[in-house]
């Protein structure tokens, strides 16, 4: 993570593992062959891996280090409750998803969870750390001490 960036890290990460569910939700299109099927099952291992090196250690480490230290409890417990509530609803769905008595989506799940991984919001708002903001927004820029960014006056 120190030689590639948060920021290049997560979205590089949610963007090859978008691509991996939507070619999983593609090769469903074609049933009834075993190769296809094994195919599905080694990207979705592709794409645990993928998850690994780049957004999954992010949600451990942000929380922990965007907080000042006034507030580093709240901002762990406000991320913490955030992912538990919304890996519930993931975790609830799911096996309507795959299920063949219920939905029966099969790898066309794939779908579902690629276009949350396109339309995800989150990309825009990833939080900046001090110390990135100035390799973000560039020399001309420098931090001011209440957080406000003003230009540099050169002498």
């Amino acid at each position: 993570m120190p030689y590639v960036g948060r920021r290049p890290n997560y979205i590089s990460g949610m963007a090859a593992m978008t691509i991996f569910l939507f070619l999983i939700g593609f090769l469903n299109i074609k049933k009834g062959s075993d190769e296809i099927v094994i195919t599905q099952a080694a990207l979705t291992l592709v794409w645990t891996f993928t998850f690994q090196l780049s957004a999954g250690q992010l949600g451990w480490a942000l929380p922990a280090e965007m907080g000042s230290t006034r507030l580093r409890q709240k901002t762990i417990c406000l991320a913490r409750d955030s992912y538990y509530i919304v890996n519930f609803a993931a975790r609830t769905l799911e096996p309507y998803f795959l299920n063949p008595r219920e939905w029966n989506l099969k790898g066309y799940t794939g779908f579902v969870w690629g276009g949350d991984g396109f339309v995800d919001p989150d990309l825009g708002i990833l939080p900046v750390a001090r110390d990135e903001r100035e390799d973000l927004w560039g020399d001309r820029y420098a931090l001011h001490r209440k957080g406000q960014c003003q230009e540099v006056q050169e002498l």
